[in-house]
């Protein structure tokens, strides 16, 4: 699953002239796939998170990669990918400052701790609350896994 959800990465590649300034928040395995395939294609891309030394080692294994502090995470940004527990998400865009007219990729789920169901999405969705979060920016949200919508 993870290999389908960034394998559009694969088609913006520098050769294309489409170079990105990519920060990734988040160094668990989702974010560690951002990372690992948005620098295989060639864009800068720096990450950060709460667990300092988590992200500083997955910065490390790639050249070229480096880790940012968040009060700085997004000065510098093109995108940024939300790679975090849903629950932390919004806080963590919110302590990024003024994100007017940055890109956001919102990669979070509002799961159950049993991953059988959704904690919102009656009423209001997770891609309502974190834009809510964030206004000004440019969100963009992933698809919810298949089996969701089959029950």
């Amino acid at each position: 699953m993870v290999q389908q959800r960034v394998a559009w990465i694969d088609r913006l590649t520098p050769h294309k002239g489409f170079i990105m300034k990519v920060t990734v928040i988040g160094s668990g395995n989702m974010g560690s796939a951002f990372v690992r395939q948005l620098h295989a294609a060639g864009h800068s891309v720096s990450v950060t998170g709460v667990d300092v030394a988590k992200a500083t080692a997955l910065a490390a294994q790639y050249p070229g990669v480096g880790f940012v502090d968040i009060k700085s995470a997004a000065k510098s940004s093109d995108a940024i990918v939300l790679a975090t527990p849903y629950e932390q998400g919004a806080a963590a865009l919110q302590s990024l400052g003024d994100l007017s007219g940055k890109v956001v990729i919102d990669i979070t789920n509002p799961l159950t701790p049993d991953y059988m169901g959704l904690t919102i999405g009656h009423d209001t969705s997770a891609a309502e609350q974190i834009a809510k979060a964030v206004p000004g920016a440019g969100l963009g949200t992933s698809v919810a896994p298949s089996w969701i919508s089959a029950q």
